[in-house]
């Protein structure tokens, strides 16, 4: 399930993360619209955006840090470019 994710899905999450930094949250929202209220709509959107996530960072096409809360975001690196500890 987690390799799910399909081409043109990990193309819309690419041009996204393409714009700066996201958690999987933001970029469900980004991808999907707003989740239906509650929990499991929040999480529903959080695993959906993980696929693409999964798939670019097993590319190498990802770095990661975490935020003020503890939380991942991801952003797409550029071509030429390396992720910095």
């Amino acid at each position: 399930m987690a390799d799910s994710a399909s081409g043109a899905l990990v193309r819309r999450a690419a041009e996204v993360l393409a714009t700066g930094w996201y958690s999987c949250e933001a970029l469900g929202r980004a991808l999907y619209g707003d989740p239906r209220p509650g929990r499991s709509g929040r999480m529903s959107i959080m695993v959906r955006a993980r696929r693409p996530i999964n798939k670019l960072y097993r590319m190498g096409a990802l770095a990661v840090r975490p935020d003020g809360r503890g939380t991942a975001e991801y952003t797409l690196l550029p071509d030429d470019g390396e992720a910095g500890g």
